[in-house]
């Protein structure tokens, strides 16, 4: 049942208490207010109606009165709430669609609450649908991007983990998303990578929430090409196997090639490890070096080679990579690096029929698991959305290999 206070009013006597908010005296509107605010959210409608009246001390009144007999409201419910569930559940802003989406275990419970108390607003939109919470959702991120570019050091700050998780919730609506312009969804994704977000969202002592607001947030964007880039770096950053879908799709455009085929094999390991076979026979140039004063194309067939011969346990030296294997030992040391098209060259590029023919008749003998999971009805139709490309430089072979930027250098 509402929480209304002791006073039983009926709309006649609401009435009269809101006529008496306009009285010339002052203690006459003073008494009518604190008794408006004694009867409660069973006063509310009564009170929102007035607030738009052509009286300005009746409408300044009712929208100070209305302000704090819902703040009151809430806080008891969101008492009542963390005590347990109860039949006002339901009645909580957002609840239902955060309960359907990320679950109603304990830690769900209180992860809901976090967010509730952090970003209030936000949810109370979120119940009044998109057309309110697209400008609600939009005004909250232009906020903290004015306070990151202040030039005032003091004021300067950015949001925190609830907020940037509220952020995810209710930008995984993909409508929603579709609303919010380019340069607001590039400001939550660099959030995305502040320490602090990350550590909370790895700690399962915070429950599978976070990370389950993380896979939403990364398939809502999956039709949106300008972003591929980023949602695979947060897929592999936040180790999101449910995320397979963004790599499958973005293996239909070059641009996007090499970082699907190493995402797949990093989030999907041996068990997906058959969905790059049919790369094995695509000449797709992914970069260029020189060796020797002689150019090299690293294809998408020498990647998929690559990942193949590492997942399935042999070593990519036997196959001609010897920097491939440099590069999975630089993985496994540092998760934080990204796809550099330059570790996946062929030492001689001859060879690469040779070391096919040794794969095929390795893979005769040792076949791959079948995938667990048919992702094909998660992956949109077509490539995906490109920004202009950028033509790849020729790259002179240095003693090292080089292994691309730390993800925190090229996305910061």
């Amino acid at each position: 049942a509402d929480r209304s206070s002791d006073t039983s009013a009926d709309s006649g006597h609401t009435d009269q208490l809101v006529r008496q908010l306009g009285h010339p005296d002052f203690e006459t509107r003073e008494q009518a207010e604190q008794k408006l605010k004694e009867v409660g959210v069973a006063a509310a409608e009564a009170i929102r109606t007035a607030a738009s009246s052509g009286d300005p001390e009746i409408s300044r009144r009712c929208q100070r009165i209305l302000r704090d007999i819902l703040r009151e409201d809430l806080q008891h419910r969101m008492t009542v709430f963390e005590a347990g569930a109860s039949d006002l559940d339901d009645s909580m802003p957002g609840w239902k669609p955060f309960r359907e989406l990320i679950g109603n275990s304990a830690e769900d419970r209180s992860l809901y609450l976090r967010l509730l108390k952090a970003e209030t607003g936000l949810l109370l939109s979120f119940d009044a649908g998109t057309e309110a919470i697209a400008p609600a959702l939009q005004f909250r991120i232009q906020q903290y991007m004015q306070a990151q570019n202040t030039p005032d050091p003091v004021r300067r700050t950015t949001p925190s983990v609830d907020t940037t998780l509220m952020f995810l919730f209710v930008g995984s609506n993909a409508e929603l998303l579709g609303q919010t312009a380019p340069m607001e969804v590039a400001w939550v994704r660099n959030w995305l990578r502040q320490s602090p977000f990350q550590k909370f969202v790895s700690d399962k002592k915070n429950g599978s929430g976070p990370r389950t607001m993380m896979v939403l947030w990364t398939l809502a964007r999956t039709n949106n090409g300008s972003f591929h880039v980023d949602r695979l770096y947060e897929a592999v950053t936040f180790q999101l196997p449910e995320a397979l879908p963004v790599a499958l799709q973005g293996l239909q455009t070059k641009p996007y090639m090499g970082m699907s085929i190493e995402a797949i094999g990093r989030l999907g390991g041996k068990d997906y490890a058959a969905r790059l076979v049919p790369l094995l026979d695509d000449e797709t140039v992914l970069g260029t070096m020189t060796r020797d004063k002689k150019r090299i194309d690293i294809l998408a067939k020498d990647v998929a080679l690559a990942w193949l011969v590492h997942l399935s346990g042999q070593k990519p030296e036997d196959y001609g990579m010897p920097q491939a294997s440099a590069w999975f030992k630089r993985l496994e040391q540092s998760p934080n690096h990204m796809f550099s098209s330059s570790s996946y060259s062929v030492a001689d590029p001859d060879k690469r029929a040779e070391f096919r023919k040794k794969w095929d008749e390795w893979v005769a003998k040792n076949p791959l698991p079948k995938p667990p999971k048919d992702f094909s009805k998660d992956v949109p139709a077509g490539p995906a959305a490109v920004q202009p490309e950028i033509k790849p430089e020729l790259d002179e072979p240095e003693e090292e290999p080089y292994h691309g930027p730390q993800l925190a250098e090229r996305w910061d």
